[in-house]
């Protein structure tokens, strides 16, 4: 875990795997080089040193966590496609990763089913606040898991008549815009 990638008498430099703090890359990490030096007889040595040492040793533990955060979207029927804020993000049963909380347009769209659009709100819970979420950053694997349900209406028959109708009626209104 640990790998020394210079001694000398005086100074060791060590490399310790940390992971990354850009959200959703649980698996990338980097490496932190610790310089610690190392006087063999003074009282630097032997009070100060294991005290540095192992505050230094112990940083990766605080940094290893990010919280990440998801949004489950569900709809009756199963296989709408989804737009969150007009991107589109799949099919449902769908979960997509998300950054900020606050409210986000969303548009579910089926064959045979009247388009869904609404405005959804993403709530922070309550270790997620501002100061409290200094603490669970540093939890590792924290999840912030936000649930969507929603049920589309079917889509009424079209009756070919009054569509035909609804055309004439449209052409009347372009024609009349045209003439002089």
């Amino acid at each position: 875990m640990f790998k020394p990638v210079a001694m000398t008498p005086w100074v060791t430099t060590v490399q310790i795997p940390v992971a990354s703090l850009r959200p959703f890359s649980l698996f990338s990490y980097r490496t932190a080089t610790i310089r610690v030096m190392q006087e063999p007889t003074s009282f630097y040595a032997a009070r100060c040193l294991p005290k540095f040492t192992a505050i230094a040793l112990s940083l990766p533990l605080l940094c290893t966590g990010c919280i990440e955060r998801y949004i489950t979207i569900t709809s009756q029927p199963d296989g709408a496609l989804v737009y969150l804020n007009d991107d589109e993000v799949g099919r449902t049963p769908l979960t997509v990763p998300f950054t900020f909380y606050g409210t986000y347009d969303v548009r579910l769209e089926a064959d045979g089913y009247k388009p869904l659009w609404t405005k959804q709100g993403a709530q922070a819970p309550w270790w997620d606040t501002i100061g409290v979420d200094l603490i669970a950053e540093a939890v590792p694997n924290a999840e912030s898991h936000i649930k969507w349900h929603f049920t589309m209406e079917l889509q009424g028959p079209v009756v070919e008549s009054a569509l035909v109708d609804r055309a004439r009626q449209m052409r009347a209104l372009v024609h009349a815009d045209d003439a002089p």
